[in-house]
């Protein structure tokens, strides 16, 4: 284990849902793609812990990934 989970879930809830939950995304962000969101994402939490990627789900088999390199 790299990172105990309670400690993602903690920067999630305060950095970055309260910033993109009931938002309007196209306030939030330019061009609010799946692919956008997720680089969105991976860029406020790196900044707080060692985050090499994010995926956001769209739904079954439909996600996008960011990654750092």
């Amino acid at each position: 284990m790299v990172i105990d989970f309670r400690e993602i879930k903690k920067a999630f809830n305060e950095k970055i849902a309260p910033k993109l939950d009931h938002k309007d995304l196209n306030k939030v962000m330019r061009n609010p793609t799946a692919e956008n969101i997720a680089q969105w994402i991976l860029e406020k939490l790196k900044k707080e812990m060692n985050v090499v990627s994010i995926r956001v789900w769209e739904g079954s088999g439909k996600w996008a990934e960011a990654g750092i390199g």
